[in-house]
């Protein structure tokens, strides 16, 4: 689910409200943000937005909230995790710096001395 306008906590970050709100306080989503299900259940979103645009979102218990966020940090680290499976570091075989297998100056296996290379 993807946010359909900006989405604040309040203080305690127990309550969703809407830009403007005056109990606004922390950013917790921005438009087209994604919005883990586990958060929309949590505070009542609908398809990204409240079920009524002018009303705050439901008031979670802060154990709740705690729960919510733990949840949606740890489905962020898996899709990640996902994203990045199978790029293990150093798997880059690009041809980075020192890695030249051309046979460039430096290079040669004859055992002569530099100015005395056959051409």
């Amino acid at each position: 689910m993807f946010a359909k306008q900006r989405l604040f906590h309040t203080a305690d970050k127990s309550t969703l409200v809407p830009e403007g709100h005056e109990d606004a306080a922390f950013l917790y989503a921005a438009p087209s943000d994604e919005i883990p299900e586990s958060a929309a259940e949590l505070y009542g979103l609908v398809d990204g937005d409240f079920p009524d645009a002018d009303a705050p979102a439901t008031k979670a218990t802060a154990a709740e909230t705690k729960a919510a966020a733990k949840k949606a940090a740890a489905e962020a680290k898996a899709a990640e995790a996902a994203a990045n499976k199978g790029a293990a570091a150093g798997d880059d075989k690009s041809g980075a710096a020192g890695d030249d297998k051309s046979g460039a100056a430096g290079d040669d296996k004859s055992g002569a001395a530099d100015g005395d290379k056959a051409a």
